[in-house]
């Protein structure tokens, strides 16, 4: 697997190979931060990092700062390799609990994120109960992004959830991608 974009552009990143974990495909993360605004100086939230590589796809990209939110030892382990080999372990930390555990976290330390990316187990129900923990806590900077990867047979709801509202969603094959912004804008 390889960053698609930015400084580490082609540069090779190690993902253990554990089933559970499901690497973004380099269609869908080109594809992305093409929607997404320039990562220039933001901080960048990736929750149920897995791998880490849209994490660190956006440290490529020009993010100041990426938390990685990661349950499994394994692939936090691999996070900090791949960190350290691409000189970036001073701009991204890995936090190896779950993600209710790492937003509480992240809350308590007082950070605030620009953009926060999900994606979690497929239709495990995990898209509505991440909104909703993300919505009811105060880690999104003002006019944050959230975007989530999911299953076609996942649906976000089209009303708000807390302050966000769905403004943007994209299908690639069984995949959506939907990003939510603040309704306030």
């Amino acid at each position: 697997m390889r960053i698609t974009g930015g400084e580490a552009r082609g540069r090779r990143i190690h993902a253990p190979r554990i089933e559970s974990v499901r690497p973004t495909p380099d269609m869908i993360r080109e594809a992305l931060f093409h929607i997404l605004p320039s990562m220039d100086g933001l901080k960048f939230l990736d929750l149920f990092a897995g791998c880490g590589i849209v994490g660190m796809e956006a440290l490529s990209r020009g993010a100041a700062r990426t938390v990685f939110i990661e349950e499994n030892k394994r692939t936090a382990m691999a996070i900090s390799g791949n960190l350290q080999r691409c000189g970036w372990d001073k701009k991204g930390d890995i936090l190896t609990m779950t993600v209710e555990r790492g937003l509480h976290s992240v809350e308590v330390k007082g950070e605030k994120f620009h953009i926060i990316f999900s994606d979690p187990p497929y239709e495990k129900g995990w898209v509505g109960r991440t909104l909703q923990g993300i919505s009811q806590s105060t880690v999104c900077e003002e006019r944050a992004l959230i975007v989530f990867q999911h299953s076609i047979r996942e649906e976000i709801a089209e009303e708000s959830v807390g302050e966000f509202v769905a403004c943007d969603r994209r299908v690639y094959g069984d995949t959506i991608i939907t990003i939510l912004k603040s309704e306030n804008l």
